[in-house]
């Protein structure tokens, strides 16, 4: 049957052995169908290759959809995007994207589309309140890998080693000679933000210094290079003495440096800036940066839940994956 194009509805019942009603519930309101009923209507619609539209049949056994939800649309994010269509380019599977800019009912809004939509495999990217997120999704019968930190056994995840990432960052600063250095933070990214903090901190530390004196957090207003220009157009225009910017991503760095020069200061003379990412621009502008392997971190999201989807007993696993520092003319 699996090959029949006149595959319904029923039929996908009747191999689930419930009835047609459960099934709509699977598809339409699964909070009302018990965790194993569930799967089973669910691994039915997988070997039988329908599809609620009762379109565009994919072959047995394979997905056809998988959702991926991130904050934004940047080059970073991009480059997990890609990671994630190098993998599954091989299977025919498709990925349908939604971007949140961290505001908590997009997101909501968002995952409950996919479910609507009969999607139960999804990449969701780390955030405040992901993982208890994540896991009542699974307990629905969906699939959820996290593109980022995960401190939850029940969950997959893959993401670029961000503890190692600002403690490179302030060895190297620290070594040239900078002990006032700001930490520029994204609203929108929190558990980041307070992994950031606590690294840089301890690096300081480490160096024998008092991160309270050599600190300075900073929340950017907005993301993108907009909100690293009005991030340090604030600390100018306040008045506030540092000699280091060190920024969430490439783009707010490369803000953050046109601000800068704006307004006078010299780069690194005056202010050294790092980045975070290792974007085409990033290298055009001169920016130190760390290099985040973020199309493995896509790519491996990727395979895990293929995985998942293959295996739904499959051992749960965590990859945190090596970054580089690349210093440029922004911070010598």
């Amino acid at each position: 049957m699996a090959g029949d194009t006149t595959t319904s509805i029923a039929d996908v019942a009747k191999h689930a052995r419930v009835s047609v009603g459960t099934v709509s519930n699977a598809l339409n309101h699964p909070e009302r169908v018990s965790t194993s009923t569930l799967r089973r209507v669910r691994a039915a619609i997988d070997e039988l290759g329908w599809t609620p539209s009762g379109r565009a049949r994919k072959a047995p056994g394979r997905l056809e959809t998988i959702g991926v939800v991130l904050v934004d649309a940047s080059s970073s994010r991009a480059a997990v995007l890609e990671g994630v269509q190098e993998r599954i380019g091989r299977t025919g599977v498709e990925a349908l994207t939604a971007f949140t800019d961290g505001d908590d009912e997009r997101l909501l809004g968002a995952l409950n589309a996919f479910e609507r939509l009969g999607m139960h495999s999804i990449i969701l990217e780390s955030g405040e309140g992901t993982d208890q997120l994540a896991e009542s999704l699974t307990s629905r019968g969906m699939a959820v890998v996290i593109a980022g930190a995960s401190a939850s056994r029940r969950l997959s995840a893959a993401a670029a080693d961000d503890d190692a990432a600002s403690r490179l960052t302030i060895e190297h600063l620290l070594a040239n000679g900078r002990r006032r250095i700001v930490l520029a933070q994204d609203a929108r990214e929190p558990a980041r933000s307070a992994r950031r903090t606590s690294a840089s901190r301890k690096a300081v530390v480490d160096a024998g210094l008092d991160p309270d004196a050599v600190l300075i957090e900073h929340l950017l207003p907005a993301g993108g290079a907009a909100g690293g220009r009005a991030g340090s157009d604030f600390l100018l225009d306040r008045r506030v003495q540092f000699d280091a910017l060190v920024l969430p991503d490439d783009s707010s760095a490369i803000g953050a440096w046109q601000s800068l020069v704006d307004q006078g200061r010299t780069v690194p003379g005056d202010v050294a800036v790092i980045g975070c990412g290792d974007s085409a621009e990033s290298a055009a502008v001169g920016i130190s940066t760390v290099r985040m392997p973020l199309h493995a971190v896509g790519y491996q999201c990727a395979d895990m839940l293929l995985t998942q989807r293959r295996d739904p007993r499959s051992a749960r696993v965590k990859q945190v994956l090596p970054v580089e520092l690349v210093i440029r003319g922004s911070s010598r």
